[in-house]
């Protein structure tokens, strides 16, 4: 009888530290957004997708947006898209989504993230580009210096810290693509 109830112990802490994993530190929220490939370049099977991740530590239950907007290197808008968020409280989202995009060119993207009083933005700049070898793209897009940019802002006040979990995994930010790129999007 002593033997199960350690093992039964045994398996009830794995399980809360699993969980807990899941979860950002008290009073955080956590915020990440990254590519889904970690080379970044992407061609006619891996579709242009990024992954999103939220993990609200807090008290209170999360309510907001993502906006995102696509912008040619001229600063001209190409494609602009708001979805609402809603995590509640001491849980965590992961959801992967797809940029329905798929001129070839240069391009800059800008996420927004806004949960209550709290404002977050992250900026990528990529190349989309079909018929090429991702080596030859690479090497074009690293003497354009593409590297990732990001930029956090915080805007208002909200109860705790706001932690932003951010690992961009694409060095050479090159896209490459085909027509027929569709989109989906589960929060």
């Amino acid at each position: 009888m002593k033997r199960v109830f350690c093992f039964i112990l045994f398996l009830l802490l794995l399980a809360t530290n699993g969980m807990a994993n899941n979860v950002a530190a008290p009073g955080q929220v956590e915020i990440g957004i990254s590519p889904t490939e970690k080379s970044g370049i992407f061609n006619y099977k891996k579709r242009i997708k990024y992954k999103l991740d939220i993990k609200n530590g807090t008290k209170v239950d999360q309510v907001g947006t993502l906006y995102y907007e696509l912008k040619s290197v001229d600063g001209e808008s190409l494609l602009e898209r708001v979805f609402d968020i809603n995590i509640p409280s001491k849980k965590a989202i992961n959801n992967d989504f797809e940029i329905p995009f798929e001129t070839p060119g240069a391009y800059l993207i800008k996420f927004t993230v806004v949960l209550n009083k709290v404002k977050r933005e992250f900026n990528f700049s990529f190349d989309f580009v079909t018929g090429e070898k991702p080596d030859k793209v690479a090497e074009r897009a690293a003497n354009k210096n593409s590297k990732e940019m990001f930029d956090a802002e915080l805007d208002g006040e909200m109860e705790g810290e706001i932690k932003i979990a951010m690992k961009p995994s694409n060095i050479d930010g090159i896209f490459v693509g085909r027509s027929n790129i569709h989109y989906d999007v589960n929060l």
